[in-house]
């Protein structure tokens, strides 16, 4: 990825990645203030992340299937906001704003915050298949499914960008998911693999349709469009149903 000096001369104050990493830390202030006041204090020691514990998350929000399957529907994408503490928000901050700036000027303001949003909401899917019953929050699964979408428009773009540039991209692309799945397979901070696992997918799946193709004219482009979208919504349509009959019991 090429962190050019142009790129912070666009750079703008009143940007998507700019606006979700503050609406975060204020959610973090208000989840210790919630765990303060109403459950186990701000800081529990179950908690290695540096925050209150579950059940403060559970009600600001987070991820919790059996909730999720009594309507509360809400809890799909209302986990991108929360995160279980200061270390973990620090963490996903640093990658967030690292990468956020330069795809959001790359991909533009509406392709950004759909992939975003769009890759949130995968990586919940994916969570609640997998991990039926964990509370979760994170904006890691959103996280990875920026990461997927590079991918995707590194697959369509192979042919137009530098050499350099390319390989390098894809070195840190490849490291990036490797290294964030090895320490999630360490169990270290309850760290939600499947959430992960699930916003790289779809990530990779709805880069296809949103991510820019540097020529226009590229004869692929239409069926990259119709590819991208056609088989994010196919996984949508397969996963919902299986997350609903899931027997819980």
């Amino acid at each position: 990825m090429k962190f050019s000096l142009h790129i912070y001369k666009r750079y703008r104050l009143l940007c998507f990645t700019t606006f979700i990493s503050v609406v975060q830390c204020i959610m973090l202030v208000v989840c210790l203030i919630v765990g303060a006041e109403m459950f186990d204090g701000a800081f529990v020691k179950g908690n290695d992340m540096g925050g209150p514990g579950g059940q403060t998350f559970l009600y600001m929000g987070a991820k919790y299937l059996p909730d999720i399957k009594e309507g509360q529907v809400f809890r799909f994408i209302s986990p991108i906001l929360l995160h279980g503490g200061i270390l973990h928000l620090a963490s996903n901050l640093f990658f967030q704003c690292r990468v956020g700036f330069i795809f959001e000027l790359r991909w533009g303001l509406v392709n950004y915050v759909l992939i975003y949003l769009l890759t949130g909401l995968g990586a919940s899917y994916f969570s609640c298949l997998i991990s039926p019953k964990s509370i979760s929050v994170g904006a890691s699964g959103a996280l990875f499914g920026l990461t997927g979408a590079d991918l995707s428009y590194l697959i369509m773009n192979w042919r137009y960008l530098p050499n350099q540039e390319k390989f390098q991209e894809l070195c840190m692309v490849m490291c990036v998911i490797i290294i964030n799945f090895l320490i999630g397979m360490t169990g270290s901070g309850n760290i939600d693999n499947s959430a992960h696992f699930g916003g790289l997918v779809f990530g990779f799946l709805i880069g296809f349709a949103l991510t820019n193709i540097l020529q226009p004219e590229d004869p692929n482009t239409k069926n990259y469009r119709i590819g991208g979208w056609a088989s994010y919504t196919a996984l949508s349509v397969i996963c919902l149903p299986c997350i609903f009959l899931l027997n819980l019991a």
